[in-house]
């Protein structure tokens, strides 16, 4: 019974270990999102998740709009190079 119960402690040990190995490996990522999203680094967890997605949306419509702008001035060009411009 004695073997038993040092493998169980060894294999806990060891989990613990691989526990706090991969929450150093989240605090490094939150971290680092903090650093990312504008004004990161005072938002709690919640939060700082939740305007991730706000930024990330707000990113994703800034390239949509970025993309009409260069359609239009595409559209421009062409119409400059037809007229001899």
């Amino acid at each position: 019974m004695n073997g038993r119960v040092r493998t169980k402690t060894r294999r806990d040990q060891k989990k613990n270990v691989r526990d706090d190995e991969d929450n150093v490996e989240v605090e490094k990522k939150i971290m680092r999102l903090q650093s990312i999203i504008p004004n990161g680094e005072s938002l709690g967890i919640d939060s700082l998740f939740e305007e991730t997605a706000r930024y990330i949306l707000a990113l994703q419509a800034q390239v949509i709009a970025m993309k009409v702008v260069a359609t239009c001035f595409q559209g421009l060009e062409k119409e400059n190079r037809k007229f001899g411009g």
